[in-house]
């Protein structure tokens, strides 16, 4: 009988990865953006993903893409420094990530997480929706009325000037 991989745990809980080595090592600027400790759990990796990449991303893509920043910052060239402590867990870290039972785990929890927001984000689409439609009543009206006070204020001159070089003559006239 074999047993669930369990991620490390014994990492620095406030280091965080520089600006600077998240630029050079991890290609999406929202992955792996916690502590180093939170690296090792699953729930928290999830969570620091925005909403529009929940929705939209494949999960395997979302997966794909974590393995291969933890993999960019325990392989890096030289340019980049990590302590020795720390880099020991990235690749404690990047070994259990990398397990068949690991990637199923994080699959299954990504789409649960999905499914959790759903409901929401179809409300805030709804919302968004009336709202640009009652946006596009506003600035439809402010044409039509922007259109009509045009047609208004021509139609007006162009009967105040006939007039007026009529009322001009009639007063001469007289």
């Amino acid at each position: 009988m074999t047993t669930i991989p369990k991620f490390p745990n014994e990492a620095d809980k406030e280091y965080y990865i520089s600006g600077d080595i998240r630029k050079k090592a991890i290609k999406r600027d929202y992955l792996l953006t916690g502590p180093v400790s939170t690296f090792a759990d699953m729930n928290s990796m999830i969570d620091g993903l925005p909403e529009d990449v929940l929705l939209a991303e494949d999960p395997q893509n979302v997966y794909n893409d974590i393995k291969t920043a933890l993999f960019n910052l325990i392989n890096v060239d030289g340019s980049i420094v990590l302590p020795i402590d720390i880099k020991e867990f990235i690749r404690k870290t990047y070994g259990h990530f990398s397990k068949r039972k690991t990637k199923a785990k994080f699959l299954k929890a990504f789409n649960n997480e999905v499914e959790a927001n759903q409901p929401r984000v179809n409300a805030r689409k709804v919302a968004q929706e009336r709202n640009n439609t009652y946006l596009q009543a506003q600035l439809l009206g402010a044409t039509f009325t922007r259109q009509g006070l045009d047609e208004f204020e021509q139609e007006y001159t162009n009967n105040i000037n006939p007039r007026s070089t009529q009322a001009s003559t009639s007063h001469r006239s007289s």
